[in-house]
């Protein structure tokens, strides 16, 4: 199993204030694994705004402003998964 595209990536999430939107550079893509998205923490982290939380099987990533949760992946076959509104544009 290996990335085979690297796009850009922009994730629609819902705040209190209304929709956040975010766009994520270089992600990558592995289609042979459920033809998903590999998302790492880094990229998130970048950004400035958020921070990463986790127990009990579920990771939340929240933002530094209020605490409130964007995004959230439950650990399903051996991997966190999330399924966000995603849009993205290849590079």
């Amino acid at each position: 199993m290996h990335a085979t595209h690297q796009e850009n990536v922009v994730l629609s999430l819902e705040v209190p204030t209304g929709v956040l939107s975010l766009t994520l550079i270089d992600v990558l893509y592995v289609p042979d694994w459920n033809e998903a998205y590999v998302i790492s923490w880094r990229k998130f982290d970048e950004t400035g705004l958020f921070y990463m939380f986790g127990k009990d099987g579920i990771i939340s990533v929240k933002m530094n402003s209020d605490d409130s949760v964007v995004l959230q992946a439950t650990l399903q076959y051996d991997a966190y998964q999330v399924f966000p509104i995603v849009q993205h544009s290849q590079i």
